[in-house]
């Protein structure tokens, strides 16, 4: 079904709009299975349902990965990325893993005594000339995914070496949040998560705000797995009371004036 969502999307971007009735045709499924799959789209906020189909939503509020999306919110990924350095410690092991707001937090790292585990070919660039930190760079087959991002695969082996190693925090990437947990659009990447987060004392979220309230095709992580987030100011308060029924605390970062 993963697979048929992502190929309903690709055909709503291609053409702009799509008739459930010759989705169901062309997919040999009922009309009921696929208003089920165009939900799922619409609650990931990439389409809008209407009468008998659907239509494309303004493609700068997706949550989809990509190029565009990677450029976006710069000043609230540095807002995150301030706030999270009150977390980082001298002679702690970090876990960062793909994504930019990862990227923006070792960029404010300070040349202090830390050890740094990441998948992220960028966070392994960004640290190498910094003498204070050592790092161990988690391997695997490259996988060209969306423009010029590349992403990892890894397989049981480079698991099997990760189970050696111990962390004290992880900085956990996400693509939604939602009252389900903690989501993301590839399976590969959600072991590569697991394992990360089997290996760490403690893992905290890091998400800018419009990241909320989405779904995505696969949860990752419950609230009881990872039970705090750093947000942007941007976050609409009124919500930390909700996530926090849910059990999720919401550290929301301080504003940083735009010039």
């Amino acid at each position: 079904m993963k697979n048929r969502v992502r190929d309903i999307y690709r055909i709503i971007k291609e053409k702009g709009s799509v008739q459930v009735s010759d989705l169901a045709k062309y997919y040999g499924v009922t009309e009921k299975t696929i208003r089920l799959n165009l939900q799922q789209l619409e609650d990931s906020g990439l389409i809008i349902r209407n009468y008998g189909g659907a239509i494309l939503t303004n493609t700068e509020s997706a949550i989809f990965p990509g190029i565009n999306y990677n450029v976006r919110a710069s000043v609230e990924k540095e807002e995150i990325a301030i706030k999270a350095q009150e977390f980082i410690k001298p002679y702690s092991t970090i876990v960062f893993d793909e994504g930019t707001t990862n990227q923006e937090i070792v960029k404010k790292i300070e040349d202090i005594p830390l050890t740094i585990i990441t998948n992220d070919f960028a966070i392994a660039n960004l640290i190498r000339n910094k003498n204070n930190i050592s790092s161990y760079f988690v391997g695997g087959t490259v996988a060209h995914q969306h423009g010029n991002y590349y992403s990892l695969i890894q397989t049981k082996q480079e698991f099997d070496l990760l189970k050696h190693l111990k962390a004290d925090i992880y900085f956990v990437g996400t693509n939604s949040i939602n009252e389900n947990g903690f989501m993301i659009f590839n399976e590969n990447v959600k072991n590569m998560k697991r394992e990360f987060m089997s290996i760490a004392k403690t893992s905290i979220g890091v998400a800018d705000s419009v990241k909320f309230n989405k779904a995505s095709f696969i949860r990752f992580a419950n609230f009881e797995e990872v039970s705090r987030v750093i947000t942007d100011s941007s976050f609409n308060e009124h919500n930390i009371a909700r996530y926090k029924k849910f059990g999720l605390e919401v550290i929301v970062a301080d504003k940083i004036e735009k010039e």
